[in-house]
């Protein structure tokens, strides 16, 4: 009898905030920051790397909706770092494919960082809000912002909003 298929989908109870401390880092060890289950140069991919779906040409795609989940889920359980590693990740496919041809796409190959799908979707666009996010502020005015954590980013952030000025390093902010 065959195996049911495996995906990313199987992770996104961390996103939930559903599994306890101790099942959710042995989840992210064990499948989402493994190479040879989940994580790729360019993001996750949809099916983990032994599985027999994985060349299939949507396999490798990656869903940003699911991956945004998983870097929110990330948050909540502390790993921050990570978080920002598979932002980074994110980031550089679309840089990747922008460089490409000059425009976002629908998704995204978590290999290779080549877009595919339509041009300009919404679903292709980054994902500015999950960004602030990781980077630990949150603007509710030009005159009331909250921080947390530190710049887990290894370069500084500057962010410029209606004349608000922050300057988040890696030792101060």
């Amino acid at each position: 009898l065959e195996a049911q298929f495996e995906d990313l989908s199987l992770l996104l109870p961390l996103w939930a905030g559903i599994p306890g401390k101790a099942q959710a880092s042995q989840m992210i060890k064990s499948s989402l920051t493994d190479p040879q289950k989940y994580w790729r140069p360019f993001g996750l991919s949809v099916c983990p790397a032994g599985s027999r779906y994985k060349d299939l040409p949507s396999a490798a795609d990656m869903v940003l909706s699911w991956q945004a989940m998983l870097v929110r889920g990330l948050l909540k359980y502390g790993e921050r770092q990570v978080a920002a590693r598979l932002f980074t990740h994110l980031m550089a496919a679309l840089e990747a494919s922008h460089q490409e041809s000059g425009r976002l796409r629908q998704s995204y190959h978590a290999v290779h960082g080549t877009g595919s799908g339509e041009y300009n979707a919404l679903q292709g666009l980054a994902p500015l809000g999950l960004f602030l996010e990781v980077l630990g502020v949150e603007i509710y005015s030009p005159w009331r912002v909250r921080l947390s954590g530190q710049n887990p980013f290894p370069w500084p952030v500057r962010i410029n909003y209606r004349g608000l000025v922050i300057e988040r390093a890696l030792d101060f902010t």
